[in-house]
């Protein structure tokens, strides 16, 4: 797998990596830097999706899941001089009552 992702601090990063079992490796192939950004030599993200099996359970029996789902974000940094170390993270857990399917589908007329 591999990912671009461009930020709004002048950090573009291109990473290679992997998606399997609801987790996304990711890990720097390159960055490249405007010439006012930080200095930033690596990076390394992990994507993990967790309790899916609940939700498609819960959505298979009613028609809005109640199970919470979790979306967990980490991401590393080597920057500044500093070697690769944990920069931030966060998680985000599903609210009681809302179903993992979508509002709409792409198969919905417009009007």
């Amino acid at each position: 797998m591999e990912a671009l992702i461009t930020q709004p601090t002048g950090i573009t990063e291109i990473l290679t990596g992997r998606a399997e079992d609801g987790v996304v490796d990711l890990a720097t192939h390159t960055v490249a830097l405007t010439p006012t950004a930080k200095e930033v030599t690596a990076t390394r993200r992990r994507y993990t999706l967790a309790d899916a099996d609940a939700d498609a359970d819960a959505d298979a029996d009613t028609d809005q899941g109640t199970h919470g789902g979790t979306f967990t974000f980490v991401h590393d940094l080597a920057a500044v001089g500093q070697p690769l170390q944990h920069h931030l993270s966060a998680t985000l857990r599903r609210a009681a009552g809302q179903s993992t399917r979508p509002a709409s589908s792409w198969n919905s007329s417009v009007q």
